[in-house]
């Protein structure tokens, strides 16, 4: 754990050796220990609401992923093609998941 006053020293010093100055609406703010629990976020009507979106749209993905999967076997075709199919297309969809 690093001071503020060692830390305004240290980035004072950065600015000198970078021949410049340190701006003057420059603030170090104090670390406040502060735990958040469930009980807190539950007190924001805001948080709650996008938890629940987060949670539905989660469960429903999740109902409709393995619905395909376990409809794999009555697809036409090889199992083991179809497989590949349906894992193919789950790619964009975790890109875009990772993207978004």
């Amino acid at each position: 754990v690093v001071s503020t006053q060692s830390t305004g020293a240290l980035l004072e010093k950065v600015a000198e050796q970078n021949k410049h100055e340190m701006p003057p609406n420059c603030q170090l703010y104090e670390e406040i220990d502060q735990s958040a629990s469930l009980v807190d976020v539950m007190k924001n009507p805001r948080l709650v609401i996008c938890g629940l979106i987060n949670m539905g749209g989660w469960f429903m993905t999740s109902l409709v992923y393995y619905m395909l999967w376990f409809s794999a076997k009555n697809l036409a075709g090889s199992i083991y093609v179809n497989a590949a199919v349906l894992g193919a297309a789950e790619l964009p969809g975790r890109v875009a998941a990772f993207l978004f």
